[in-house]
């Protein structure tokens, strides 16, 4: 009789494990499945959470067509593949043979493509912003200065401690939007250089007009910014995590679109962000996406002898933000050349940003 309950109880067990099995293979089967654009006008807000486990996870609903995950679904044919075109589009050597020669190039940390193909970024000690333009020279259109000069352990005379640049943006008119010694929100006329505060009023209505008025902010960690984007003519800057006293805990990235005159307004939904910060939310790190829907990202060697590579992630029809989304390598780099910038050009070319140097990935020439 013992026996015979423990037989019952084994074919009481498999019969279980078959039915989960099977709910899961059903579950990864839809999954995979190709998502179906659906055109709604008046799609339902979604909630934060929710919007995240289905960026990276379930490719079987269906959007509604201004959703900002449509910017993700890979399309047939990508723009850039295995086997692509490198090129040096700027260094600061000639012996490396550039399209375009800039001095003092130093790190490209932040690329931006305007409209026309110019291509801005920033260099020499993240105390500049340079253009490269149509006619491949190179130009400084601003700069930082000196903060102040120290003097490290090692060293006996003094060096410059620099003002520097973070982040670069594009707005409608064709200035630039940046960040200044990663906290301070400032735009660039690209045509004079002159560098403009941005000011905004804060939620509880202090009004914020100079970079002394931080001062006066309690707990002015809280509105230190890592992001700046320029959408749908308004300002959207990121704050950077911080640890609040307060809750003793470390707060979270916080998104806030800053109009003139007006109180930030603080981003509730994430399906309000563009595509690119929405990518910074969901996706990989030092990562750019394209119109092909697929995302570009740099993969860094494991070890000194591994290249660093910049690879393609996504899969025809799905989601590339799911987590096992398929990877391909469009080209390799020295170890530890790169410094995580990329930026496509309107012609469909990759720039990416390395130590004294940019690099240009082109599509294949077609046989």
């Amino acid at each position: 009789m013992q026996l015979n309950k423990q037989i019952l109880a084994g074919v009481i067990t498999g019969l279980m494990l078959a039915l989960a099995t099977a709910g899961c293979d059903q579950t990864a089967r839809e999954a995979d499945k190709p998502i179906t654009p659906q055109a709604v006008t008046s799609p339902a807000p979604v909630a934060k959470g929710l919007l995240s486990a289905q960026s990276t996870a379930d490719t079987s609903i269906k959007l509604p067509a201004d959703d900002v995950r449509q910017a993700f679904i890979a399309k047939p044919q990508p723009v850039l593949d295995s086997g692509a075109s490198v090129s040096i589009l700027a260094a600061s050597r000639k012996n490396q043979k550039p399209k375009a020669l800039v001095e003092k190039l130093g790190r490209a940390s932040a690329l931006v493509f305007a409209k026309d193909g110019t291509l801005y970024f920033i260099g020499d000690h993240e105390n500049a912003i340079f253009a490269i333009q149509l006619d491949m020279t190179g130009k400084v259109i601003a700069t930082s200065g000196v903060m102040s000069y120290v003097t490290p352990d090692d060293k006996t005379e003094p060096e410059p401690l620099y003002n520097t640049f973070e982040e670069l943006s594009i707005t409608p008119d064709g200035n630039l939007l940046t960040l200044r010694n990663r906290a301070y929100p400032f735009e660039i006329n690209t045509e004079t250089g002159e560098a403009r505060f941005l000011g905004f009023v804060l939620p509880d209505g202090t009004q914020i007009n100079s970079v002394m008025d931080f001062d006066s902010v309690p707990n002015p960690a809280q509105w230190t910014f890592k992001k700046i984007y320029s959408f749908q003519g308004k300002v959207l800057l990121a704050t950077a995590p911080y640890f609040s006293r307060e809750k003793y805990a470390v707060e979270p990235r916080k998104w806030f679109f800053n109009s003139p005159n007006a109180r930030m307004k603080p981003v509730d939904n994430l399906s309000e962000l563009p595509a690119s910060a929405y990518l910074l939310e969901f996706g990989s790190p030092d990562s750019t996406f394209a119109p092909d829907g697929y995302i570009y990202a740099i993969e860094k060697g494991k070890g000194k002898q591994d290249h660093d590579r910049v690879i393609r992630i996504g899969a025809p029809g799905l989601s590339s933000l799911r987590k096992e989304a398929s990877r391909v390598t469009i080209a390799e780099f020295k170890h530890g050349e790169l410094t995580g910038a990329l930026a496509f050009s309107p012609k469909g070319e990759l720039a990416v940003g390395a130590e004294n140097a940019i690099y240009l990935i082109s599509p294949k020439a077609a046989k």
